[in-house]
């Protein structure tokens, strides 16, 4: 992978985050960022940003589905996997409901696999990302040009109208003459 991926870590299990960081640096190219609290992980998200989130559902300061309600309201595309120690098939369903774009356990799932599943989940947010700015910026050039062509449209439009009435004039001088060459 040649370009580094942002991941935010909402845990507050510090082991775990540091396990996750040790475990990213060694193997990719990932630039980890931790929160202890989901207010804490709000405020890192609006100042630096990231390409994917882990995500913690027993926080200090929040628990459960609100979690993901709250965070889903501040990031707002970029992908959010819950990492929860608690295996409950409605509880995913809710998670994802919210908004979480996948679901990992915490005792079934290790952490190269977690990684992985962040990694791909935010090489598939650059994607959609890199292609909707494309099709945007495209947009923006097809707008343009069908601004120039108008324009085009409307000036030889306005020549063409200038060149007709001048021949009409012409037409109607060339007939006043032609009745008066008659009488």
């Amino acid at each position: 992978m040649n370009q580094t991926v942002r991941i935010l870590i909402i845990e507050d299990d510090k082991d775990l985050v540091r396990l996750f960081e040790d475990f990213a640096r060694m193997e990719w190219n990932l630039q980890v960022s931790a929160a202890t609290t989901l207010g804490e992980g709000i405020r890192k998200f609006t100042s630096q940003g990231a390409d994917a989130l882990l995500v913690d559902l027993q926080l200090p300061d929040s628990q459960g589905v609100q979690t993901v309600h709250k965070i889903a309201e501040i990031v707002r595309g970029a992908p959010v996997i819950i990492f929860s120690g608690a295996q409950d098939e409605e509880l995913e369903k809710g998670c994802r409901d919210a908004g979480a774009d996948g679901f990992l356990y915490k005792g079934e799932t290790d952490i190269e696999t977690a990684l992985r599943a962040i990694i791909r989940a935010a090489i598939r947010h650059q994607e959609r990302t890199m292609i909707l700015n494309e099709t945007r910026e495209e947009r923006e050039q097809l707008s343009n040009l069908q601004r120039r062509l108008t324009a085009m449209i409307e000036r030889h439009k306005s020549e063409a109208d200038d060149i007709y009435q001048s021949f009409d004039e012409s037409l109607n001088r060339l007939e006043f003459f032609l009745n008066r060459a008659k009488t």
